[in-house]
């Protein structure tokens, strides 16, 4: 599907960036598959179910209907981050999301 070859396309992509900057085995320091499952399992499977719902929606819905509705993600990820979280944001982040709401 779409979304496992944009997967895969990243990590190749990774993989790469890390080798010519000869960072591959520092990266690979103290890695173990059981640290991976621990600490990446459920965020990986949580971004791929919304990468398939995005892919969904695009393919159903009005292109400016899908537009408004993915700019939108951003603005409530940062109302979260208040409301949950406590964190102010900074002016210049105000007036970006002021500006991603005006062009959404």
């Amino acid at each position: 599907s779409v979304v496992i070859v944009q997967e895969v396309i990243k990590f190749v992509m990774a993989l790469s960036m890390l080798l010519a900057g000869g960072n591959l085995r520092k990266a690979m320091e103290g890695w173990s598959i059981g640290g991976w499952i621990q600490v990446a399992v459920v965020p990986a499977a949580l971004y791929s179910v919304q990468n398939i719902a995005a892919l969904i929606a695009y393919e159903n819905l009005e292109p400016v209907t899908f537009n408004v509705l993915n700019q939108t993600k951003t603005l409530s990820a940062a109302l979260c981050c208040y409301l949950l979280i406590g964190r102010k944001q900074s002016p210049m982040q105000v007036i970006s999301l002021f500006l991603l709401l005006l062009s959404a």
